[in-house]
């Protein structure tokens, strides 16, 4: 049995505490855009930030559809990334959300992970930089389209000795 006192804060439940994850600052976490106006282009929205001696590496990347109003006939052209370009932490997507999703949407809904657009392994991130988010093109709709929308990360930080 697992015992907790009130306000004790975290405990270490197993292992000794000295291995290289134990020590690890900034694990996993969870981060999200500000409110997006999909029918806009968008730039340098920091969307992961920045850690001392760490570079981020997605889990999951999602879209959550907040309001919604006619039908979308053409996706946003989306990126992210730490590098020049804005692109090596999600490579330039054309397709998400996808029409289908969007419209079926009743907001506020989950309308998409954006695995598919994931960077290769071998794509250099940048320590010590932010992650930017960009809609490069907007997304194009009829019957009085509009849709503002939220993007989820998941990110699990890898330690550098480039501090």
């Amino acid at each position: 049995m697992i015992d907790s006192v009130f306000g004790s804060g975290p405990q270490q439940l197993e292992g000794s505490g000295t291995n290289s994850a134990a020590s690890n600052p900034y694990p996993v976490e969870v981060y999200q855009s500000p409110l997006l106006d999909l029918t806009k282009t968008v730039s340098n929205v920091e969307f992961v930030p920045a850690r001392k001696g760490f570079f981020p590496l997605a889990i999951t990347t999602s879209c959550i559809v907040e309001s919604v109003s006619g039908v979308q006939t053409s996706p946003p052209t989306l990126r992210a990334g730490n590098n020049v370009t804005h692109d090596n932490f999600i490579a330039t997507d054309t397709g998400d959300p996808t029409n289908a999703a969007v419209n079926a949407a009743v907001a506020p809904a989950y309308v998409g992970n954006l695995i598919s657009s994931f960077v290769a392994d071998t794509v250099m991130n940048f320590t010590n930089s932010p992650v930017l988010f960009d809609i490069t093109a907007p997304a194009v709709g009829t019957g009085g389209y509009a849709c503002m929308a939220r993007f989820v990360t998941t990110v699990i930080w890898v330690a550098t000795d480039l501090f």
